[in-house]
């Protein structure tokens, strides 16, 4: 498939989950354009290589993972927040030009990126 748009990702609390690879999505637009990803416990990385632009952005409480790649991200309108994933060694958003609220990190569970 050539996903290139959604309204919006929900991935949520799935224990046996070890990878998010959507090499093509582009961009996350509707009412609800949102992009969650929580407690997925062993999951280690997301790549979202194509994704420019979305409006929220929650990715929180996923204890393995280590790696969050989102390189041609230029536009996150209203909320940017990665906490509570102890693990995570490397963000990477370099193109990161709007983030709205931007919150990254948690004085008691997040090491220094």
């Amino acid at each position: 498939a050539n996903l290139k748009t959604v309204g919006g990702i929900n991935i949520l609390s799935l224990p046996a989950l070890i990878s998010i690879f959507a090499p093509l999505l582009e961009k996350v637009e509707s009412v609800a354009d949102i992009i969650t990803i929580t407690g997925n416990n062993l999951l280690p990385k997301i790549d979202l290589p194509s994704l420019s632009e979305t409006g929220d952005v929650f990715i929180f409480g996923n204890d393995n993972l280590k790696k969050i790649s989102l390189p041609q991200l230029r536009n996150s309108n209203n909320v940017f927040e990665v906490f509570g994933n102890p693990k995570l060694e490397k963000l990477c958003a370099s193109n990161l030009e709007s983030g709205g609220d931007v919150c990254i990190g948690k004085n008691n569970n997040q090491p220094f990126l």
